[in-house]
């Protein structure tokens, strides 16, 4: 038995969106089982996290073991931890930050009307969404097999990590990064 990959259609983002689940063969309708959520990091795809070690720990286990995207790769689970905007990307610095030694300033360009809308979703709308996908991928988990509700676990590697450590107030019993991204929280 090994993890399949799923999708469904997440209406409000208008996308169909994937995401790997397995069970272990000790998962039965008769017995609540564990359930751990897994979040991906930045660029990989959810597949990673149903990776053969993951999927063998869980066959002995007994527990779920469930992957969504969160929307997309580079979504941040709904963590406030960072910028997607102008700016980002290798070398960026927060706003008004001087340049770092050695490194030119970067080119100036023409401000955007404000008439301009930007291409795609906000980072707000993003943040919303990649939560948004793991709680809908968790309440179909809930749906499909019989979770026990005080055994539900969030855990998440680099980016996944910096989401699992988000307040996610009664939705998972613990939450434990593999490797939380190393970040800083930006002032609004």
């Amino acid at each position: 038995p090994r993890a399949q990959v799923r999708s469904y259609h997440f209406a409000e983002a208008g996308q169909d969106m994937q995401y790997c689940v397995f069970a272990s063969s000790k998962v039965s309708r008769d017995k609540p089982a564990p359930l751990i959520v897994s979040l991906h990091g930045m660029g990989a795809p959810p597949t990673i996290m149903c990776n053969p070690t993951a999927v063998n720990l869980a066959e002995e286990g007994g527990y779920v073991l469930v992957a969504p995207m969160g929307y997309s790769t580079t979504g941040w689970y709904g963590s406030p931890v960072i910028r997607m905007g102008p700016g980002r990307g290798p070398g960026a610095r927060p706003p008004g930050a001087p340049p770092a030694a050695g490194v030119p300033p970067p080119a100036t360009t023409p401000p955007v009307p404000p008439a301009a809308a930007p291409a795609g979703p906000s980072d707000e709308q993003i943040r919303k969404w990649s939560e948004q996908d793991v709680m809908n991928v968790l309440a179909m988990m809930r749906n499909e097999f019989n979770v026990d509700p005080k055994r539900i676990y969030l855990t998440g590697h680099s980016m996944g990590g910096a989401g699992a450590l988000c307040d996610h107030p009664g939705r998972a019993i613990g939450a434990k990064p593999v490797d939380d991204a190393n970040v800083t929280l930006l002032p609004e």
